[in-house]
C-alpha cells in the first residue's frame, strides 16, 4: 500500500486538464465544502484524500484516513454495498443521494446520503464522493412517524369521530370510529369523499364554515346531519382546531364530532312544549279576561245598587248590605289579581307608564276600603303632604297594588289602626301601610310573597283569600320598577313599603 502522502492531492495536481488557477479554487472549496467529501482510488479503494468535514463527521483524522481503505478504518456499516458503489463508478455511471450507514470513532452510527462521481487524478481513476448527515433528519422523521402513529391508535381508540385536515381543508385522515360510524372505508372518505356522507342541505354551510375558519386559522363549531351505516342521518357536534408545524406555520385542522342526536331531540320537544305551554298561556289569559268581563259587569251592578240600597234600609240591615258590598269587593280584587298573575306569566301584561299623584291614588283606594275598616273598628289613617309627589306608574296597576295591600291589612287587623303615608326620598316615592294585625311568624316572612301561599291552611284557616294579593302586587311594583318590602313581628303587626322611582 501507498503511503498517505504521496496521495494526497496538491493544489497544482488537482482534477486534471484544469487551468492551475482554477485547480488552487477548487482545491479550497474542497477543504471548505460544509458536507464531508471523500477522494478514493477506484482500482483499490484507498483514499487519497478528505476534507475537515469528514473529521468532524466520523472522528477520524485525515492523516489517519488517507492512505486507508474505509473497510480498514471500520468506518463502513455496510462493507460491501460501498464496493458496489465503487464497481459502479468503474463502469462509468454515478451515484446520487443512496443512504449509507456509518460508524463513527467513538461507535456512534450515523446515516448519511452519498453522491459520487467517477473522476481523473494524475490519470488514475478516483472516486469524488460527497456526503449529507441525515441522522438528525431521521430521527425527527422517525420520531414523527412514532408520534403519528400514537396519534393513530388514541384516535382510532376514541369514542368520538375524529378527522384530520391539510391547510388546504383537505381530508388525511378519519378514525376507526368515523369509520364504524359511516360504515364506509377510510378511501371514500379521503379528500372530498368526506362530504358526500353530509346531508345535502348542510353541505354547502359545512364546507363554507371549514374555508373560512382556513382563512382566519382560527377553531371553529359547527353542527350538521351525517349519514350512519343504516343509511340514517343524525346531528353532530363538530369542533375543530388548527394546528401548526414546528416551525409555526399553519398545517390544517384536527377535529371531533360527537352525535347530538338526542340532544336535538330534546331541544326541538323543549321548544314545542314551550310553545304549546305559551298558547297555553295565551288560551289561559283570553279566558280568564272573559270570565272576568262576565263576572265584572254583573258585580258593577251589584256594587253600585248596594250605595243606594243602604240609603233605604234601616239601621240594622246596614250590616247586611256592607257584607253585600265587601265581599262584591272581594271577588272583583280576587279576580283582577288572576288576571293580572296570568298576564304577567304570558308576558302580555303592558304598563302604561305616565307622571300620577301618587297620594290621590292612595286616597281614593283609602276610600274604597274605610267602610270595611270601620265595621271592625280598626282606625285607617291616611297622611298625606300637601306636595305633591308623582311617579311614572301605571295608574290602574299602582291602584290595584295598593288595594290589595290596604285590603290585606284591613283584613288582618283585628284592633287598632291601619296607617297609610306617602312621602318623597330623594328620587323615591315611599308608600308605607302600617298596621296592628296579627304578624307573621318569622318562618313564613320569606313565603309571603309567593302565590296561593298563606300563613293559615285547610281547616285551621282563619281568614279569607286566594292567596294572590302579595304574589301579584310584588310582580306588578317590580314591572313598574319599583320594590314592595314587608317587616313584621308575630301579634305585633306589619309594615309593608312599596317603593317607586319619582317624576318630576
Amino acid at each position: 500500500m501507498r503511503q498517505a502522502d504521496s496521495f494526497h492531492v496538491d493544489a497544482d495536481e488537482f482534477i486534471g486538464p484544469v487551468q492551475r488557477g482554477s485547480t488552487a479554487l477548487l482545491y479550497k472549496i474542497f477543504h471548505a465544502s460544509p458536507s464531508p467529501i471523500i477522494i478514493s482510488r477506484l482500482s483499490d479503494g484507498c483514499v487519497i484524500d478528505v476534507n475537515e468535514k469528514w473529521v468532524s463527521l466520523t472522528g477520524h483524522e485525515i492523516g489517519e484516513t488517507v492512505g486507508s481503505r474505509l473497510a480498514d478504518i471500520n468506518v463502513l456499516e455496510d462493507p460491501g454495498r460501498f464496493a458496489e458503489i465503487r464497481k459502479h463508478l468503474a463502469d462509468g455511471a454515478s451515484v446520487q443521494d443512496e443512504e449509507m450507514e456509518l460508524r463513527t470513532r467513538s461507535g456512534e452510527r450515523r446515516t448519511v446520503l452519498l453522491s459520487a462521481q467517477q473522476i481523473d487524478v494524475e490519470g488514475e481513476a478516483c472516486a469524488l464522493t460527497v456526503m449529507t448527515d441525515i441522522t438528525e433528519r431521521n430521527r425527527a422523521l422517525s420520531a414523527l412517524r412514532a408520534s403519528e402513529e400514537r396519534f393513530h391508535m388514541l384516535a382510532d381508540s376514541a369514542p368520538v369521530l375524529i378527522w384530520l385536515a391539510d391547510e388546504t381543508g383537505t381530508a388525511e385522515h378519519f378514525n376507526k370510529f368515523w369509520v364504524d360510524y359511516t360504515g364506509s372505508p377510510l378511501e371514500e372518505h379521503l379528500s372530498g369523499g368526506w362530504e358526500r356522507f353530509v346531508h345535502a342541505d348542510d353541505r354547502d354551510a359545512c364546507k363554507g364554515a371549514l374555508l373560512d375558519a382556513i382563512d382566519r386559522q382560527e377553531a371553529f363549531t359547527r353542527e350538521y346531519r351525517l349519514r350512519r351505516h343504516n343509511g340514517q342521518y343524525r346531528w353532530v357536534l363538530d369542533r375543530a382546531i388548527p394546528r401548526f408545524d414546528s416551525e409555526g406555520t399553519f398545517a390544517g385542522f384536527i377535529g371531533s364530532c360527537v352525535d347530538i342526536q338526542e340532544e336535538k331531540e330534546r331541544q326541538l320537544a323543549l321548544i314545542e312544549a314551550k310553545e304549546h305551554a305559551e298558547e297555553m298561556s295565551k288560551l289561559k289569559v283570553m279566558l280568564l279576561t272573559n270570565i272576568t268581563h262576565e263576572i265584572r259587569t254583573p258585580l258593577t251592578v251589584i256594587l253600585g245598587f248596594t250605595s243606594i240600597l243602604r240609603q233605604g234600609v234601616r239601621t240594622e240591615y246596614q250590616r247586611f248590605v256592607n257584607l253585600i258590598e265587601r265581599s262584591g269587593r272581594r271577588l272583583l280584587l280576587m279576580l283582577d289579581s288572576m288576571l293580572d298573575l296570568a298576564q304577567i306569566e304570558s308576558g302580555t301584561l303592558e304598563i302604561d307608564f305616565r307622571a300620577h299623584h301618587v297620594g290621590h291614588i292612595v286616597d281614593s283606594v283609602a276610600a274604597l276600603v274605610r267602610p270595611a275598616a270601620e265595621e271592625k273598628g280598626v282606625d285607617l289613617v291616611v297622611s298625606l303632604s300637601q306636595e305633591r309627589y308623582c311617579a311614572r306608574v301605571d295608574h290602574g296597576v299602582l291602584t290595584r297594588v295598593v288595594n290589595n295591600i290596604l285590603d290585606n291589612a284591613v283584613k288582618f287587623t283585628d284592633q287598632g289602626h291601619v296607617d297609610v303615608s306617602v312621602r318623597r326620598h330623594g328620587s323615591e316615592i315611599h308608600i308605607v301601610i302600617e298596621d296592628t294585625g296579627i304578624g307573621i311568624e318569622p318562618e313564613f316572612l320569606p313565603h309571603v310573597f309567593d302565590p296561593f301561599v298563606q300563613e293559615s291552611t285547610g281547616l285551621d284557616r282563619t281568614h279569607q283569600g286566594s292567596g294572590l294579593g302579595l304574589a301579584v302586587s310584588k310582580r306588578l311594583v317590580e314591572l313598574m320598577d319599583g320594590t314592595i318590602t314587608l317587616s313584621s313581628e308575630k301579634h305585633r303587626g306589619s309594615v309593608f313599603t312599596i317603593v317607586l322611582p319619582a317624576s318630576d
